[in-house]
């Protein structure tokens, strides 16, 4: 599917530890960037709480909420 492609997404997979994604070339330049600006170690706490999740709707509000959050490396 497209969802490595869907930045929504992103902070979940790199919370998992995947180092790798296939995605149609348009979406790189916008994942790169998500990648780039994460913190880790609060994606790595994040992706365990999805794992925890018990309904699909769960792990929905959780990747909602991480985008709602600042979830980003703090800078300057």
């Amino acid at each position: 599917g497209e969802s490595a492609g869907d930045p929504l997404m992103t902070p979940l997979f790199v919370g998992f530890g995947i180092t790798g994604l296939s995605m149609i070339p348009n979406n790189v330049p916008l994942v790169k960037e998500v990648i780039r600006g994460l913190d880790f170690p609060t994606v790595r706490r994040m992706a365990e709480e999805a794992l925890q999740a018990a309904t699909v709707n769960e792990v929905k509000e959780l990747l909602h909420k991480m985008r709602s959050e600042d979830i980003r490396v703090k800078t300057g």
